[in-house]
């Protein structure tokens, strides 16, 4: 039998004696061992592991007070961010404000917050105004500015402010959850832990079939009454008067067909502000296009105009004089050895030495 090192103390000479050999010693452990129950009333060996507390929630986030998108919680996105320009050039066919004509402004006026939006107040248009002038913020907005018209349009991001603005909210991740004060069994609640940007017709329509067979095979409703709580002409209180039962799915399946309803016309409306901002994007390319052509030509012309000013009509580079009688021997050089200029007057201008211009020849 092994006897305990005798340099353990006494709590660990016991516990070594007692069977336990690969327990640390007491100076360096949490506690001392707790023994663990057998399920007999009596105690099991002691472990020298010390039980911790566990919690399974860990869904999005895991961890004391952890994220679940089935319950009802603060942290969740809100906000809803209307598109003023696409409710403009849905009504009005326009892709910027400058192509609006008077009349159209007009209207507008007469229903800002909805075209426009809120009047922005004071300070907030200070404050837009202000940091421009912080050193390198006009210069940061620029480079952001260039950038964010080459990167590839975020038809997830218009996709789930769409859905928030109809109720449906979605946490970080872009999950379908529960904001405070809502339930589950609610169209905009139902799809709770679905991910938004991967949902489709098959999504919901997976759910009712299911709804439907449990319906029919363990409740015993009919097809035809199946039917009437999906189309809503029936309710919960219909299925309970006339089969004497009461379960949740009768008010799942109809709650589903309303969020598949939403979810596809917010879906459509998303994919249209998506093609809108697409043709934003190519209107603006065009008119740079445009621009930039113009500046080309307008600096052309002055620097034909500066040029035709200074040499007084013009001048011309030509190469080699083949005349039978060029003129001087200095353009008879020329020829022989390079190109030389036309002046205003139909005159030769040699280069230095016949050649190309060299700047140490001309300053020598």
């Amino acid at each position: 039998m092994l006897i305990a090192p005798s340099f353990y103390n006494t709590a660990d000479q016991n516990i070594f004696n007692q069977g336990n050999r690969f327990i640390t010693q007491q100076p360096y452990r949490l506690g001392d061992p707790t023994p663990m129950s057998t399920g007999t009333g009596g105690a099991a060996t002691a472990t020298g592991i010390n039980t911790l507390p566990i919690n399974m929630n860990m869904g999005g986030g895991g961890g004391e007070g952890g994220y679940n998108p089935y319950t009802p919680n603060n942290n969740v996105r809100t906000d809803f961010r209307p598109n003023y320009e696409f409710r403009q050039f849905q009504d009005f066919g326009n892709l910027t404000s400058d192509q609006l004509t008077t009349a159209q402004n007009k209207e507008m006026d007469m229903y800002s917050d909805y075209y426009r939006g809120p009047p922005e107040s004071g300070l907030s248009k200070f404050a837009s105004k202000a940091i421009d002038f912080v050193p390198f913020i006009g210069t940061a907005k620029r480079i952001a500015g260039f950038f964010s018209d080459k990167i590839p349009i975020n038809q997830r991001a218009i996709l789930e402010n769409q859905l928030r603005g109809q109720g449906v909210l979605t946490d970080d991740i872009g999950r379908i959850a529960l904001g405070q004060g809502m339930s589950y069994n609610t169209p905009e609640g139902i799809m709770a832990g679905y991910n938004a940007s991967k949902m489709n017709e098959g999504t919901f329509d997976k759910r009712t079939d299911k709804i439907s067979e449990t319906l029919g095979s363990k409740y015993g409703i009919s097809q035809a009454d199946i039917q009437g709580l999906i189309d809503g002409t029936l309710d919960d209180d219909d299925i309970s008067s006339k089969y004497g039962i009461n379960t949740n799915l009768t008010s799942n399946i109809r709650n589903i067909t309303l969020a598949k309803q939403n979810f596809i016309t917010q879906q459509n409306k998303a994919a249209e502000i998506a093609a809108f901002k697409e043709k934003q994007r190519q209107e603006a390319r065009m008119k740079e296009s445009a621009a930039n052509r113009a500046e080309a030509r307008n600096i052309t012309q002055r620097l034909e105009d500066e040029f035709n000013r200074d040499s007084g009509g013009g001048f011309a580079v030509s190469g080699p004089d083949t005349s039978a009688n060029p003129t001087g021997a200095s353009n008879r050089a020329s020829q022989e050895r390079g190109f030389a200029l036309h002046g205003a007057d139909g005159g030769r201008v040699a280069y230095m030495d016949g050649g190309l211009a060299n700047l140490v020849d001309i300053y020598d």
